[in-house]
């Protein structure tokens, strides 16, 4: 009951004052006298992005058989095409790699006694293994994936834009999801335009942590799962192309459109998940309102008025030129709207909030931007707090194994860090 008032009476705008110092958020509403300020530890955060990104990562090899390992997931021989409205999966360069991969999965996992989900045996399709094996995707790896947007996108989405994200396009809906080169997987704003102000960022990027498993369930998962459907006798709509979807028709109340996820349960998920991990609850509209004003008030300028790209100005275009054209040379998406300078500037802040969230390197690119900003004092002690770790692990572990110690410096935090630890057999 108190969730649901306070989200009743969120801040926005000029109501909402962020602050930051010494890595604790600050947040209090400026138009509620009586309404106490909220603290929220920035180690915290990290936490619950690093834990949300374990879950989404272990819940996705659930689904997988018992024979099958996702470190043998081909994701480097994976690529693609920006210009395709086709998902990866659905593209001809990609039928060899992905496609051998994926059939080697469907084999082991229709296999009549596969130990693991025993979804076939010797009379067919186990409607009950089936359904067990839907409700560990429902409940497992779709939550999960949405605490990792909602934690870790320097940007952040809306709550009732989750469930109209789309990772493979059918009849007039565009695409959503792009794995770009630099090995991130980005996602546009999937309602509306782009807005004209550079201010309204819509290009969210996830932690590299999360592309292979990413890429593995939606490329190799899903489409595994539609053809489960069809053993069943069930057609899904929109399962197959939007990533928050239903196997089971919900109750009518829990949204517009019964088959993807209503805003309110996206809301629910994110609102339970801050109480756990910050003692603060936030909606996701929230989180995007606070992050855009630590970003707009201590990094000014990746957050400065309008501006026009270097086409229109030399072309001298009286409207902006969008990535429709010009796009592709700096290997973005052609997205409708999203002009020729934006991309960068929404991927350095995301990439920025990764690495004040221990997701991500220092990116020398924009290393300097952040110098002199109060966000940069944790990035700081973060780096040189990892460097200690890193050589304090195998003293302290008594670690006599290399491999042994690379596992423990591989895994989130020690996966980054200013200095690299030299292991010899």
């Amino acid at each position: 009951m108190v969730a649901a008032a306070g989200a009743k009476n969120e801040p926005v705008g000029a109501q909402l004052n962020v602050s930051i110092m010494d890595g604790t958020i600050k947040v209090s509403h400026a138009g509620d006298a009586t309404s106490l300020p909220k603290t929220i530890v920035l180690r915290c955060w990290a936490k619950a992005a690093q834990n949300s990104i374990v879950e989404f990562r272990d819940s996705v090899e659930q689904l997988l058989p018992d024979s099958i390992c996702a470190s043998t997931f081909p994701l480097e021989k994976i690529s693609d095409n920006l210009l395709s409205s086709d998902a990866p999966h659905k593209q001809a360069a990609n039928a060899i790699s992905l496609g051998t991969w994926t059939a080697a999965v469907r084999e082991a996992l229709f296999k009549t006694g596969e130990k693991r989900h025993g979804i076939f045996n010797s009379l067919g399709v186990s409607s009950l293994a089936a359904r067990k094996w839907f409700n560990k995707e429902q409940t497992s790896v779709l939550p999960s994936l949405a605490e990792v947007l909602a934690f870790s996108c320097g940007i952040g989405l809306q709550e009732f834009k989750y469930g109209q994200i789309c990772f493979s396009p059918e009849g007039h809906s565009n695409r959503n999801v792009w794995m770009l080169k630099n090995g991130l997987i980005v996602i546009n704003d999937p309602v509306k335009s782009l807005g004209w102000k550079s201010t309204r960022t819509r290009l969210f990027a996830l932690p590299r942590e999360v592309t292979k498993h990413l890429a593995l369930y939606l490329y190799v998962i899903r489409p595994i799962a539609i053809e489960l459907l069809g053993h069943l006798g069930q057609d899904v709509p929109y399962y197959s192309s939007n990533i928050w979807a239903h196997v089971q028709r919900p109750r009518p109340c829990e949204g517009a459109n019964p088959w993807i996820w209503s805003g309110s349960r996206v809301s629910g998920l994110i609102q339970s998940a801050t109480n756990k991990w910050l003692g603060v609850v936030l909606t996701p509209t929230l989180i995007q309102h606070i992050e855009s004003q630590l970003f707009s008030k201590y990094l000014p300028t990746l957050s400065v008025a309008d501006e026009q790209s270097p086409v229109d100005q030399q072309a001298q275009h009286v409207s902006h030129t969008s990535l429709a054209h010009y796009g592709w040379v700096s290997h973005f998406p052609p997205i409708k709207h999203l002009r020729l300078h934006q991309p960068i500037r929404h991927l350095a802040l995301n990439e920025i909030w990764h690495a004040l969230l221990h997701l991500g390197p220092v990116n020398d690119s924009w290393k300097s931007i952040v110098a002199e900003s109060p966000l940069a004092a944790t990035l700081n002690c973060l780096q040189a707090a990892l460097g200690v770790a890193r050589y304090l692990v195998p003293g302290q572990y008594k670690i006599r194994s290399a491999e042994n110690a690379r596992s423990i410096l591989q895994s989130l935090p020690f996966v980054y860090g200013s200095q690299v630890l030299v292991l010899s057999d």
